[in-house]
C-alpha cells in the first residue's frame, strides 16, 4: 500500500517536474546580451558586443527560438543596444548612439524599415515596444541630467508624448495595447539611488460618449426610393471616429473631429410608411451615441390624371367642318347670306351630322350643295 502510494507520488513528481529543455541559440566570441522574446515565442532579439580598435561596438540581432534564422539587423561602429521585440515578432525597438547621443530606433525583424524615432541632444534609452507593435515607451533626460521622464511614441515616429514627469523615472515596460506602463522611480523620496519604487501608469479611460446636437433632413415627405440628404452636428471630448445615418457613413464637411458638421445621403425605402433615421456617432475610444429624432414619410407618386376623351375630331370630321365653312363663305360672298343673319341650323346640323358631306353618296352630296346655295328665307 505504501509502496503503491510512493510510486504514484513519484510518477506525479516526474510529470510536474520534467527536466527543462535549454537550447543555446548563439555560439561566438562576442558578448551577447539583452534578450527579448516575442509574445508568440517565435523570435528572440538581442544585442551583441564586439571589440573594435579598443572600442565596444554592439549590433542588433534576431534569431528564431529553435536557433535558426540568425539575422544581423544593424551594421555600424556605434552601440545599438537594449532591443525590445513586439508580440508578433515583426518590429524591434532599440537605442543607439550612431549620431553621437542615444536615440530611439525601430526596425523590422527582417532588417528593413529602419526608422529613427527621436532626434535631440538628450539621452533616450530603455525602449519597450507594445505587444501590437504600435507604441514604444522609453526613458529620456531631455529635462536635464538625472531628471529622467517616461515618453511614448508611435512606431511610425508620430505622437511623441511625455507621459510621466515625476523626477527620476526609468526602465518602462509597456503592455500589449499601450494602455499601461510599469516603471521604477525614486518618487516620492526623491533620493536617487537610495529608495526606488515600482509604479504603474494607466491611460485614462474615456467613457464620455459623443454628443449629437442636431439632425436635419432636406425633406420629410419623399417618394419611393428617393434620396434624402442628412446633416448632423456632432462633437466629442477626444475626437469622433465615424458618424452614420441608417448605417451609411457621413462625411465631415466643416469643423474638425472634436466638433463639426457631417453630411451624407440615404435612400428612402420602396414601401410607403413613416420611418425614423437612426443616427450613430462613435468616438476614437469606442464610445457611441444614437439619435432617433429625425423622421420622414414615404408616399407613392400620385396616379396620372385621367386622359381627356376624344370627341370624334377625326380627319373626316375636320374635313366636314372645312367643307361647311367653305360653303358658308361662298354664300356670303354671293350675297345670298347677309352678315347680319345667323348661321342657319343647316350648317350646325351638318357639322355634327353622323353622315357629313364627304361620307355622302355622290347624289346626296349634290343635293346638299344645291340646298346650301339657295337664298336664305328671312332671318333665323
Amino acid at each position: 500500500m505504501l509502496f503503491a502510494l510512493g510510486l504514484t507520488v513519484l510518477m506525479l513528481v516526474g510529470v510536474v517536474y520534467a527536466p527543462p529543455t535549454i537550447t543555446q541559440l548563439t555560439d561566438n566570441t562576442a558578448m551577447d546580451y539583452g534578450a527579448s522574446i516575442s509574445g508568440d515565442g517565435s523570435k528572440i532579439a538581442f544585442h551583441s558586443w564586439d571589440p573594435i580598435g579598443g572600442l565596444l561596438t554592439a549590433e542588433i540581432f534576431v534569431v528564431n527560438s529553435d536557433g535558426t534564422g540568425l539575422t544581423k539587423l544593424t551594421t555600424n561602429t556605434a552601440s545599438d543596444v537594449s532591443p525590445s521585440i513586439s508580440g508578433d515578432g515583426k518590429k524591434i525597438a532599440f537605442y543607439s548612439n550612431v549620431d553621437g547621443d542615444f536615440e530611439i530606433f525601430v526596425v523590422n525583424s527582417d532588417g528593413s524599415g529602419l526608422l529613427k524615432l527621436t532626434d535631440n541632444t538628450a539621452m533616450d534609452w530603455f525602449p519597450s515596444i507594445s505587444g501590437d507593435g504600435s507604441k514604444i515607451a522609453f526613458t529620456s533626460d531631455v529635462a536635464g541630467p538625472r531628471l529622467l521622464d517616461i515618453f511614448v511614441v508611435n512606431s511610425d515616429g508620430t505622437g511623441l508624448t511625455k507621459l510621466i514627469d515625476i523626477e527620476y523615472d526609468e526602465d518602462p515596460s509597456i503592455n500589449d495595447d499601450g494602455s499601461k506602463i510599469a516603471f521604477d522611480s525614486a518618487f516620492p523620496s526623491r533620493v536617487v539611488d537610495t529608495d526606488t519604487e515600482i509604479f504603474l501608469w494607466e491611460e485614462e479611460v474615456d467613457k464620455i460618449p459623443p454628443v449629437i446636437s442636431s439632425v436635419t433632413l432636406d425633406k420629410e415627405l419623399v417618394q419611393l426610393g428617393e434620396a434624402i440628404t442628412v446633416t448632423v452636428e456632432a462633437s466629442d471630448n477626444r475626437g469622433l471616429d465615424t458618424v452614420t445615418a441608417d448605417g451609411v457613413d457621413l462625411a465631415l464637411i466643416s469643423g474638425n473631429l472634436l466638433s463639426g458638421t457631417w453630411r451624407g445621403t440615404i435612400t428612402a425605402p420602396t414601401i410607403e410608411g413613416a420611418y425614423i433615421v437612426i443616427l450613430r456617432a462613435t468616438d476614437q475610444s469606442g464610445n457611441a451615441a444614437e439619435d432617433k429624432s429625425a423622421q420622414y414619410t414615404v408616399r407613392a407618386p400620385p396616379p396620372p390624371p385621367p386622359s381627356i376623351p376624344e370627341f370624334g375630331l377625326s380627319t373626316t370630321i375636320i374635313t366636314s367642318l372645312t367643307t361647311t365653312l367653305y360653303l358658308l363663305i361662298r354664300r356670303r360672298r354671293q350675297g345670298k347670306y347677309p352678315e347680319t343673319e345667323k348661321t342657319p341650323p343647316l350648317f350646325l346640323s351638318n357639322i355634327l351630322s353622323p353622315n357629313p358631306p364627304l361620307l355622302m353618296k355622290t347624289s346626296e352630296r349634290k343635293r346638299f350643295v344645291k340646298q346650301s346655295n339657295q337664298p336664305a328665307k328671312g332671318k333665323i
